[in-house]
């Protein structure tokens, strides 16, 4: 993913983000049919950001995401690209409504609840799937030149891969071209 916006064009102070992250994968085990939501975990996103100032220098940097915050200051935003790691807990993040994915089949009768909707073993990888913007990034970026402060502010959606738990017992064989 990546965030990139300019300030106001031709005034001084204001700046530019890049902004990348990859998504987390999230291994969810099978669910029952009928169930129609997913709560997710704790989510962790590694950022990588450069900020850039016209005619001044970036002072700081935060980055929000639900109610996680982390600031950078101006010496590790002058150090180049910085590294930020959030941790997102389960308690800020939405239940995904996902129809259909990662679902146990019913239990036949006198059998035990099956483990997981995902392929036999010898069925290949277990599926996964990428949802755009569970998330999002809210960026604040202040610039210094001289005694003036220019704030500039980015937004962007952040993703979630999800995957569906090997079933009991067995591993899903990676596929044949490998």
């Amino acid at each position: 993913m990546l965030l990139a916006g300019p300030g106001a064009a031709g005034e001084p102070g204001h700046g530019r983000v890049t902004l990348t992250a990859q998504a987390p994968r999230v291994t969810l085990p099978g669910v029952p049919a009928e169930r129609r939501f997913i709560d997710l975990p704790s989510l962790e996103y590694a950022f990588e950001i450069e900020a850039e100032c016209d005619g001044g220098v970036p002072h700081s940097l935060s980055v929000a995401v639900a109610d996680t915050r982390a600031t950078l200051s101006e010496s590790e935003l002058a150090a180049g690209p910085a590294r930020l790691v959030l941790r997102v807990p389960a308690k800020q993040t939405p239940p995904l409504a996902i129809d259909g994915f990662c679902t146990a089949p019913p239990a036949a009768p006198g059998e035990a609840s099956a483990d997981a909707a995902a392929p036999g073993p010898d069925a290949g990888p277990s599926p996964s799937l990428e949802v755009p913007g569970v998330l999002s990034a809210q960026v604040a970026l202040v610039c210094r030149d001289g005694e003036a402060r220019h704030m500039s502010w980015f937004s962007r959606a952040l993703d979630v891969t999800l995957a569906c738990e090997p079933p009991a017992g067995g591993t899903v064989p990676p596929p044949a071209d490998r």
